[in-house]
């Protein structure tokens, strides 16, 4: 339960403090900050609001949501290794259907009063070479838009 609050924590914080003026700007800062390993910027990609509340209320420190973040990137992306490489597209998007009830669930689970204004499903394939080796995959990533700025969403921590 404390590694799930803490991402979700973090995921929050990314979202509230992007200010990307198009859903594209989150997921291409995102990836920057993969490639970086840099979890402070993946963290200012989620809302503000959310991590304000993960920190304040849950009493998680925002050093630990940063490392966390920073732990996932290098497990799931070895970018220091001579032999990786990883690239991304956005290869598909779609309206959210019920921004509403996203907003409500997400509320309700971080315990926090986000006002989503448009939400989108982004498809993106990432590709991946290690060792010669070709591997890609499709992920659809949430961004929302709150307080005019294009986020990730909370959920958004399985990169």
């Amino acid at each position: 339960i404390g590694v799930i609050l803490i991402l979700a924590v973090v995921v929050v914080m990314i979202v509230r403090s992007c200010a990307a003026s198009s859903y594209k700007t989150p997921i291409k800062k995102m990836f920057q900050a993969i490639e970086k390993q840099d979890g402070e910027k993946l963290l200012s990609l989620y809302p503000k609001e959310v991590i304000d509340d993960t920190v304040a209320g849950d009493g998680i420190p925002r050093s630990l949501l940063v490392a966390d973040l920073e732990y996932r990137i290098v497990s799931s992306y070895p970018v220091d290794e001579a032999d990786y490489d990883f690239s991304y597209e956005i290869v598909g998007v779609k309206d959210y259907s019920d921004v509403k009830e996203l907003e409500e669930d997400t509320n309700s689970s971080y315990g926090c009063d986000l006002e989503m204004e448009d939400a989108k499903e982004v498809t993106v394939e990432i590709t991946e070479t290690e060792d010669g080796d070709v591997e890609q995959e499709e992920q659809d990533i949430i961004v929302i838009k709150t307080d005019g700025k294009w986020c990730l969403h909370p959920d958004e921590t399985d990169f």
